[in-house]
């Protein structure tokens, strides 16, 4: 594993097709709303635990750019790619497993952070599912999102909640389930 230094994290991001927006907003997140502070934050944790953690195979034979940091900073997004193959996974720092790979598609990744900032919100907020949308349409734009797709995901999301369907089992099959076939 080869760290990707802090000062060249950004120049590497947007060669990799991340928009400049959301890497700006990763980087004032405190700024932001306070769920989305819970769901990510600039990557210090990243930064501080990466370069502790040698003998993680998820990482070996990669580099690691850190996206960003989530919860409490012991568990990341990050960018991984060498000459063969690039992916973005979420991961935490307790296990050498990937929770999550986003393979490189940079949109999925960030509607399932609005999926995940819309199953924190309080049962008040989520009642008029005009304004989750007017919300979530919101972030979606802050974040470098096309608002057609989140509209699309929101309503799959929406329609499975409505069906009692329990999206909460598996990131990965939330991910294969409910956003990738929105992304067609």
């Amino acid at each position: 594993m080869k760290l990707v230094e802090e000062n060249k994290r950004r120049q590497v991001l947007l060669k990799f097709g991340f928009k400049q927006c959301f890497i700006d907003v990763l980087d004032r997140i405190e700024k932001e709303d306070h769920l989305l502070r819970i769901l990510i934050n600039y990557p210090k944790g990243a930064y501080y635990y990466l370069p502790t953690i040698k003998d993680y195979t998820i990482y070996k034979g990669y580099q690691v750019v850190p996206i960003c940091d989530s919860g409490q900073g012991d568990s990341f997004y990050v960018l991984l790619f060498n000459d063969h193959d690039q992916k973005i996974i979420y991961s935490e720092i307790e296990q050498d497993k990937v929770y999550v790979n986003y393979k490189i598609n940079i949109n999925a990744f960030i509607v399932s952070i609005l999926i995940e900032y819309y199953d924190l919100m309080d049962d008040e907020e989520i009642e008029d599912r005009n304004q989750v949308i007017e919300k979530l349409l919101e972030f979606g734009t802050l974040l470098g999102i096309n608002k057609e797709l989140v509209s699309r995901v929101m309503n799959r999301i929406f329609k499975a909640d409505d069906n009692g369907e329990n999206r909460f089992i598996d990131s990965q099959k939330t991910l294969e389930e409910y956003i990738l076939p929105c992304l067609e």
